[in-house]
């Protein structure tokens, strides 16, 4: 039977080499891992300082919002049913033009805008 190690046996007792050198090791790549991460975002930063821009910026935040309420399935798309109904995929949102005017769709089935 093993007894428990206490504060008197704890002494005596030698940690066990290999996983201790493992724990070193490990420790080490995470921190090395951490400082390339910090200095690629630098590096990235720094080379396409041109293509940041605030429009590119509220370009990428634009959908978070629905991003984050991701389902099984998706919103319903509204839209005037007719046969002269034109649709089409245009920067990412769904165009569907009509008799009564241009409307946008989002990926999750939001309107983004209407025109009459």
């Amino acid at each position: 039977m093993k007894r428990l190690p206490t504060a008197e046996t704890a002494e005596t007792e030698s940690e066990n080499e290999y996983y201790a050198r493992v724990s070193r090791k490990l420790r080490n790549t995470k921190y090395l891992l951490l400082l390339l991460m910090v200095v690629s975002a630098v590096l990235t930063l720094f080379a396409y300082r041109g293509g940041i821009t605030y429009d590119n910026l509220r370009y990428l935040l634009r959908d978070i919002d629905e991003a984050g309420h991701t389902t099984l399935s998706s919103d319903s798309v509204y839209y005037t049913a007719s046969d002269t109904n034109t649709f089409l995929y245009f920067r990412d949102d769904l165009a569907v033009a009509s008799a009564d005017g241009v409307a946008f769709h989002r990926a999750l089935g939001s309107r983004s805008l209407r025109t009459t």
